[in-house]
């Protein structure tokens, strides 16, 4: 049940926000992540899924070498009428620049650190009448001209037709703006993850632990034991098996494999 509902949870954001989920890989982390991992990503289509040995550290990880980012946000009211002219857009513009300038330099103001920040511009868009917007990021950090405006509004509309559809865009309601916003970020010192050589697909024997009964759909099954530290590049695990971490646990069902790759993730195929 608990494994449907996170199969369920994932495609309902994947959906959300419009994503093509084959063009990505999806990471099981969390003490438990491993554990159900074969379990919740049954039926879904990614380019991959893989764990790794950090897996129940992995937010405390995000939490370390995740750059700094303040979010800054203001309510404005800026309508777009369908078919305005471009001086209306370039009053629009005007009004979108200078608050977001406001924005960059309080972010200045507050960020002292002495390092460059880069600045994400952002707008709360939707179509006139509607109840609730979409973020949207804009192509230009300043709209010059009122066919930058049009870009905003193309990128908008592109995302929206990713999350509704085409059919659902309706310009001839025009466009408001009640909220424009701004990512400060300034990058940290990122860790190297070591590429190492790949070797055998035959795991060492000290790496094997015996065998335990898995109980896996219903019944008990005999799976291969393995210690998970002692996995190196290349080596394959195939199911039923059960690799150990002290911090964590990934379960191999059968007609399942790991395979171990240069970067020492753990791919289940």
């Amino acid at each position: 049940m608990m494994e449907r509902e996170v199969r369920d949870a994932i495609r309902a954001v994947a959906s959300a926000r419009g994503l093509d989920t084959t063009q990505y890989t999806l990471f099981g982390y969390g003490g438990a992540g491993p554990l159900h991992l074969a379990g919740y990503t049954e039926g879904l289509d990614f380019a991959g899924f893989l764990t790794f040995h950090f897996a129940a550290a992995f937010s405390a990880f995000g939490c370390t070498t995740a750059d700094y980012q303040h979010r800054y946000a203001r309510s404005v009211h800026l309508g777009l009428p369908p078919g305005c002219d471009p001086e209306a857009k370039r009053a629009v513009a005007e009004a979108i620049n200078g608050i977001w300038e406001e924005m960059e330099q309080a972010a200045r103001a507050e960020i002292a650190v002495g390092r460059e920040i880069r600045f994400t511009q952002l707008a709360m868009v939707r179509y006139g009448g509607q109840l609730s917007d979409l973020e949207v990021i804009s192509p230009s950090p300043r709209l010059k001209a009122a066919a930058d405006v049009d870009r905003l509004i193309a990128a908008w509309e592109g995302l929206y037709s990713k999350i509704n559809s085409r059919v659902a865009r309706y310009e001839g309601a025009g466009y408001q703006i009640f909220e424009l916003g701004l990512l400060a970020s300034v990058e940290k010192v990122k860790p190297r993850i070591v590429k190492q050589a790949v070797g055998s697909a035959q795991p060492e024997q000290r790496a094997h632990k015996g065998t335990r009964n898995m109980y896996w759909k219903g019944r008990w099954q005999p799976a291969s034991l393995w210690e998970m530290e002692l996995l190196k590049p290349g080596n394959q695990i195939t199911g039923p098996a059960i690799v150990e971490h002290p911090a964590t646990t990934l379960v191999v069902p059968e007609g399942k494999r790991v395979d171990v790759d240069e970067w020492n993730f753990f791919w289940l195929r």
